[in-house]
């Protein structure tokens, strides 16, 4: 056998050797981390074994009923993005009322679709509730023509309902599965979560679309790195909207309340929910994000009927309540969602078109 020949075998073992050596590293990496589960685990390369929940939570199991169309008459129709989509929150809602509901998405449609259409005006619904990311109000509601010229006040008394036939919601009782089938493994998520922590670890800088900080406190997350707080660092979380776009945004949102409300029938509710990092920020150190506080302001400067879901969530956080929004997601909890739904409910009673608990 000639010297090039071995030479050539050599290679081609060692390069064999090195694939092999690599797979098992990879596969023993993913192994190590844990499956996916989270959004910002997934998007920013870390692992679950240090990100994910561990306390275990509750969710709408497959018996729950949950529409997506608007087809019908419903007792309350949504128009939301993720915090919406899984239906949580609305049936927390429809076990403390008992009304009906369907959730419609913002990548689908629009508020002028849903009230221009046959089903809306031919029987309008008791409650129209428009949910967005506190910080993508203004890409919501975005509109050259808005005047913010109040209109005449409408009256409540017209508007008022009574709660339905109340049922309980099924939920089932769930753990984040910890344990990996080799028939599953990841390499592809386990090579992602390798380079990152290298860069991370050379730069000191995360160039993924998720930002991790350290907390003033370790037992707001029942993950193991319960010190540290992933929260997503989007073009969104960085923009700082102009007052005047935000007071484009509020008119409006205003101008669609009276639209909406002017039929006699229907209630209009915006419910803007706080990112996490928002949420969170008074026990982050040195956070590196834009505050909302312009936006909440106005909205109740220009009485749009919005929830108090913010403060909810703020007392439950520093009642150093866990999970009330995921550590491996920028989503609730279980928690988070039947607070959303309170606040929902509490400002239906406050405003005075139905009932509150005897």
């Amino acid at each position: 056998m000639s010297k090039d020949k071995i030479e050539s075998i050599r290679y081609l073992f060692s390069l064999i050797l090195f694939v092999i050596f690599s797979l098992a590293a990879l596969a023993l990496t993913s192994e190590y981390i844990q499956p996916l589960s989270g959004d910002l685990t997934r998007m920013g390369g870390y692992a679950e074994r240090d990100f994910g929940w561990t306390s275990s939570r509750k969710v709408l199991s497959n018996e729950a009923k949950v529409s997506n169309s608007y087809d019908k008459y419903y007792d309350i129709v949504v128009l939301g993005d993720s915090f919406s989509k899984s239906g949580f929150w609305q049936s927390f809602l429809n076990e403390k009322t008992g009304l009906s509901f369907t959730t419609l998405h913002w990548d689908d449609t629009s508020i002028e679709n849903i009230i221009k259409s046959k089903v809306f005006i031919n029987n309008p619904p008791k409650i129209f509730i428009a949910e967005m990311g506190v910080r993508t109000l203004p890409k919501h509601f975005s509109s050259s023509t808005a005047t913010c010229v109040p209109s005449s006040p409408i009256k409540i008394e017209g508007l008022k309902f009574t709660n339905g036939s109340k049922q309980s919601i099924p939920l089932v009782e769930i753990r984040r599965d910890t344990t990996t089938d080799w028939s599953e493994i990841n390499l592809k998520f386990a090579l992602v979560y390798i380079e990152n922590s290298i860069l991370r670890f050379v730069f000191d800088n995360d160039f993924t679309k998720v930002k991790k900080y350290s907390l003033l406190k370790d037992n707001l997350f029942s993950n193991t790195k319960s010190n540290e707080i992933l929260v997503l660092n989007s073009w969104f979380e960085s923009k700082k909207w102009t007052i005047n776009e935000i007071n484009i945004a509020t008119c409006y949102a205003l101008e669609i309340q009276n639209e909406i409300q002017s039929n006699g029938k229907t209630v209009f509710i915006l419910l803007p929910i706080p990112d996490k990092g928002t949420a969170y920020s008074k026990y982050i150190i040195n956070p590196e994000f834009t505050n909302i506080a312009e936006i909440n302001n106005m909205l109740l400067q220009k009485k749009i009927n919005t929830t108090h879901v913010d403060a909810l969530l703020q007392k439950a956080i520093d009642s150093m309540e866990k999970d009330v929004y995921l550590p491996n997601d920028t989503h609730f909890g279980t928690l988070g969602y039947q607070i959303a739904a309170q606040s929902v409910y509490e400002l239906l009673v406050e405003i005075g078109v139905i009932a509150g608990d005897k």
